[in-house]
Order: C-alpha cells, then structure tokens, then sequence
C-alpha cells in the first residue's frame, strides 16, 4: 500500500499545479483580451495616423495654391504697378502738352485780336480814303470785296482758333 503521506503529498502537489493551471489560464485570457483591445487601440491610432496625413497633404497642397496665388498677385501688382506709372507719365505729358496748347492759344488770341483791329483801323482809313474821292463806285466795289474777303477771313481764324 502506497502511503497515506505520500498521497497526501501528491494531492497537495496536484491541487497546487491545478491552481497554477488556472491562474495561467486566467492569466492568458486576460492577456488574450489585453491583445484584443491593444490590437484595436493600434487599429484606431493607424487609422488617425492615415487622416492626419491626409489632412496634412491637403494642407500642404493648400499652402501650395496659396503661394501660387500670392506669387500671381505679386506680379500683378507689379504689373499695375507699371501701367500706374505709366498712366501717370502720360498724364503728366498730356498737362504739359495742354499747358503749351493754352499758352499758343492765349498768343494766337492776342495776334488775332490786333488783326482785327488792325483789319479795323485799315477798313477805316480806306473808308475815310475813299469818302474823300466821293467816288461811288469804288466805294461800292471795295464793300463788297471788304465782305467777301471778311467772310473767309473769318472762317479761316475760326478754323484755327478751334
């Protein structure tokens, strides 16, 4: 017969493996659903990880068009910038040209004025001429001549003067 201590012993010995079975097995599906949720968790941050590269690609191309667009402003403000410039040089050569046009007008009033009054003063001293001959038919001759070429004379100064 085996003796009672040894069986006693050896029962121990198995209620003590059984115990440690069963924590290992404890053990191994708390690990098993650690696993499970640590898979998910790398699951969950790949998945951010892929739309935080996203967005920042989108925020890169973002950035792109947006220097493309501040680039193509600058040039074109530069361009304005050219025909602002421009404008205004022919702005100032227009005024300067205008300044040099009235003052050749006031001139060209004053000659035309002091034609006048000398085409005036020589109506004058050619009707004081001819009332002096009593000459009729030179007088009417000259007056219709006088009119004649006042008309086209007249004419001709509006032509300049506008």
């Amino acid at each position: 017969m085996v003796e009672k201590s040894l069986v006693s012993r050896q029962e121990a010995k198995i209620r003590e493996l059984e115990t440690k079975l069963e924590y290992e097995r404890t053990q191994i599906k708390r690990l098993e659903i650690l696993v499970g949720r640590l898979k998910e968790n790398l699951e969950k941050m790949s998945e951010e990880r892929n739309q935080h590269i996203a967005a920042e690609n989108r925020e890169k191309e973002q950035n792109k068009r947006l220097q493309r667009q501040i680039r193509d402003m600058k040039e074109e403000m530069a361009d304005v910038s050219k025909k602002e410039a421009e404008a205004s040089r022919k702005k100032h050569e227009s005024e300067m040209d205008i300044e040099s046009l009235e003052a050749a007008n006031q001139s060209l009033q004053v000659d035309l004025k002091l034609a006048f009054k000398r085409i005036g003063d020589l109506q004058a001293a050619i009707e004081d001429e001819m009332e002096s001959d009593d000459n009729d038919d030179l007088i009417n001759r000259y007056k219709n001549t006088k009119c004649v070429w006042a008309v086209g004379y007249s004419e001709w100064i509006q032509s300049i003067v506008a």
